[in-house]
């Protein structure tokens, strides 16, 4: 399945149209980190929506967890892989660098004007092991801890580019003076023999709060003495729980087999506040 989500760019200014993003392997891309919530991401979209032109949300219809939910940015050349079960973020792919400039530091990595070459690459971050060469594909992963660059190779040079090459075999350039420019970029949270992975949560994160159920009740954190009863006010909540992350209005037409004692908007429209990190 896959839900589209558009802007507006009429009014865009071109800076926004050409972000920059800052990375940190194994960490993030921009405001883009390793292990955060769908939600918290998709609240962050739709905040910055006149820079996110466009999102798309894939994901498998049939089997909801058996596949990441990816997020695409098609203006932008960017996906963002979510885990199913948990849907934190796990690993994010640049898959194009002709609308994005890249900075590591304070060096620039990539600019549509110049992208990432195999020579600036090892210029910024330095030697590494030997990547991996997809024959079939014709591609170079050149992989640092948290981090691998893919390299696109002719195939009158794949032979440069063999399983058996060491680290000093792998030519920067080819035998012509070029040097391989990459297609894609990726980062996650692992070592680079390792299947990209999710890091830990935070001992501190609201995740590992306790909660109790009372029937009929309500609910209690008992660590923070707070708590949220049936029938409480809105202050109530505030004050237990904090803002929201996103306030839904319930659609007229969806409201069935409603009851008579349900407490509703002063407009008469139900409406639900999401607590993304609490699951809730």
């Amino acid at each position: 399945g896959k839900i589209n989500i558009n802007r507006d760019t009429n009014s865009v200014s071109s800076d926004l149209l050409m972000p920059k993003l800052d990375i940190v392997p194994e960490q993030r891309a921009g405001n883009f980190r390793i292990g955060m919530p769908l939600g918290e991401c998709l609240a962050f979209m739709v905040y910055n929506h006149r820079a996110v032109r466009k999102v798309d949300l894939v994901y498998d219809e049939e089997d909801q967890l058996s596949d990441d939910y990816v997020l695409y940015l098609p203006m932008d050349h960017i996906k963002l892989y979510f885990e199913p079960l948990s849907q934190r973020l796990r690993l994010i792919e640049v898959c194009n660098f002709q609308t994005l400039t890249l900075e590591y530091g304070k060096r620039v990595v990539s600019c549509p004007s110049n992208p990432p070459t195999l020579v600036k690459v090892y210029k910024i971050f330095g030697p590494t092991t030997p990547g991996t060469f997809d024959a079939d594909k014709r591609e170079y992963h050149l992989k640092y801890r948290g981090m691998t660059f893919t390299f696109p190779i002719p195939e009158e040079y794949t032979h440069l580019y063999t399983a058996d090459a060491t680290v000093d075999d792998i030519p920067l350039e080819f035998p012509d003076h070029t040097t391989p420019s990459a297609c894609a970029m990726t980062i996650f949270c692992s070592s680079p023999d390792q299947k990209p992975k999710l890091p830990l949560i935070p001992q501190d994160s609201p995740y590992w709060e306790p909660v109790e159920a009372h029937v009929g009740v309500g609910i209690s954190f008992p660590r923070r003495k707070k708590g949220v009863t049936f029938g409480g006010t809105c202050q109530d909540v505030l004050d237990a729980l904090g803002s929201p992350d996103n306030v839904y209005y319930k659609q007229l037409e969806t409201r069935i087999h409603e009851e008579h004692n349900r407490i509703h908007s002063p407009n008469g429209i139900d409406y639900f506040w999401n607590y993304f990190k609490r699951a809730c």
